[in-house]
């Protein structure tokens, strides 16, 4: 009897997993259905502004810092109808050769070397010619005089290096009266040079889904407050969609037997 009823248990928690697993794909057939309804109005009434809005820049001795609003810019994978720059994923994608569904995101920034009054130091050359040039840590150019000053469409040579460090931060920050607000997505960019700026930017992201099925192997130790046993265990873990399923083969130290264990359980998203 005991042995119909374990039978019987292993049948039941077969079709119960069956059962979910079925509906779990109907379920994702009917969202797929959705989204794919969304993204067709989405296409057709809604486009894509990759423009980002500056919300603050500070500039000082060590460099620039700006801040960026970019929420709302991250989409479902697709191909978006844009509003700004039109050709900024195929662009990149072709450049890279890569597929556009191959694209996280992308952001485009235009930046500008500006450098006034600079002080000019001069040297004399192997042929006696007067050598002006500039440097600092960040920028050098060097202007050499005409080879033959006899030619009138020869002005002389300028050789211009520059080198400029630029961090780029994606990150969130609350909106609203004492930071109590809503999550928004913001791009920040540090430079390591007054002179050197942000004056636009454009970002595009696309959502990256979790896989839907995955297979993992773990180990674990676990301990039984009501029978103050201690034991240990490796496993396997399926997860499908917000559904997970372990089959554990427990070892226990006390009575130094192994037992074997199989649970399954349904994951309510609350945040």
């Amino acid at each position: 009897m005991k042995k119909a009823l374990t039978y019987l248990g292993w049948i039941v928690l077969a079709v119960a997993i069956g059962y979910n697993i079925y509906q779990w794909f109907a379920i994702q057939a009917n969202e797929r259905e959705i989204a794919a309804f969304k993204a067709k109005e989405n296409k057709i009434h809604k486009q894509i502004d990759t423009e980002a809005t500056l919300i603050k820049k500070q500039v000082s001795a060590s460099g620039q810092i700006s801040e960026y609003d970019i929420d709302g810019k991250t989409v479902p994978p697709g191909k978006p109808v844009f509003k700004g720059k039109k050709n900024i994923i195929d662009t990149s994608a072709m450049a890279l050769e890569i597929k556009e569904n191959q694209v996280k995101s992308l952001t485009q920034l235009n930046a500008q070397l500006t450098a006034d009054n600079l002080k000019l130091s001069a040297t004399v050359d192997e042929k006696n010619r007067q050598i002006k040039y500039y440097k600092d840590p960040h920028l050098a150019f060097t202007i050499y005089p005409p080879v033959n000053p006899a030619d009138t469409s020869d002005h002389g040579l300028a050789d211009v290096s520059g080198k400029f460090g630029l961090t780029a931060t994606q990150f969130w920050r609350r909106s609203g009266l004492f930071g109590l607000g809503k999550k928004r997505d913001r791009l920040g960019f540090i430079t390591d040079d007054p002179r050197f700026t942000i004056s636009d930017v454009h970002y595009i992201g696309f959502d990256q889904p979790e896989n839907a099925i995955s297979l993992s192997v773990h180990a674990g130790a676990g301990y039984d407050i009501d029978q103050r046993t201690f034991n240990a265990f490796p496993g396997l873990r399926l997860k499908v969609g917000r559904m997970t399923f372990d089959a554990n083969y427990k070892y226990h130290f006390e009575t130094k037997r192994f037992t074997k264990q199989v649970s399954g359980q349904y994951n309510f998203k609350l945040f």
